[in-house]
């Protein structure tokens, strides 16, 4: 039998190419998603509520690599309740995913868990490309710091590695991507120069 990964939030933008990355590879990917709406159609499709156990905590057992991509788009108008569904996605996800790996008979070799790269401050008397190693303040900040508490906090077997993946803006040239909204904000004269 081929290396088992199981990706969470396999249909979004990352969890789709890394699904097909892994399936060309040769490994047996477990696609799980809140819906199949974007999945590429690598590897099985399992669904979840992003909270609750399921048929999905079955291939978490013995698995080469488990990714979690999962949680709300951040592509909306920040309102509370859209902020109460970016927190809750990611925290909920996380923890849903540390209890079922605690609960394997053969643990996975690694826990992959996204994270974000908003987590850092910008050095203010600094060069432009100098962040400073330091939690810094507002929403994005709480949503990494929750989301990273749930993640380090979760007591999985010490056979499974943990990895956050503090994850900055992906770019690829496709539609419903930031490099697609960043297109359009400067086909109409908005934003700046970058850089000198």
């Amino acid at each position: 039998m081929n290396p088992v990964v199981v990706i969470f939030g396999a249909n979004g933008f990352l969890g789709r190419y890394m699904s097909r990355h892994f399936a060309r590879q040769g490994r047996e990917v477990v696609a799980v998603g809140r819906h199949k709406d974007g999945w590429s159609g690598d590897g099985m499709f399992l669904d979840w509520d992003g909270k609750t156990p399921g048929p999905w905590t079955l291939a978490l057992e013995g698995a080469e690599a488990v990714i979690n991509l999962a949680g709300c788009s951040v592509n909306c108008r920040y309102t509370p309740e859209n902020r109460r569904q970016i927190r809750e996605s990611r925290v909920d996800a996380t923890r849903a995913i540390g209890r079922a790996i605690a609960g394997c008979k053969t643990p996975p070799k690694v826990w992959l868990n996204a994270s974000t790269a908003t987590w850092y401050r910008h050095a203010e008397d600094q060069p432009q490309d100098e962040w400073l190693g330091e939690p810094g303040e507002g929403f994005s900040c709480e949503v990494a710091r929750a989301w990273e508490e749930a993640f380090f906090g979760a007591m999985v077997p010490a056979e499974t590695r943990k990895v956050a993946l503090r994850i900055g803006m992906v770019l690829a040239n496709e539609e419903d991507t930031v490099f697609d909204v960043l297109c359009k904000l400067t086909t109409v004269g908005l934003g700046g120069a970058m850089g000198g």
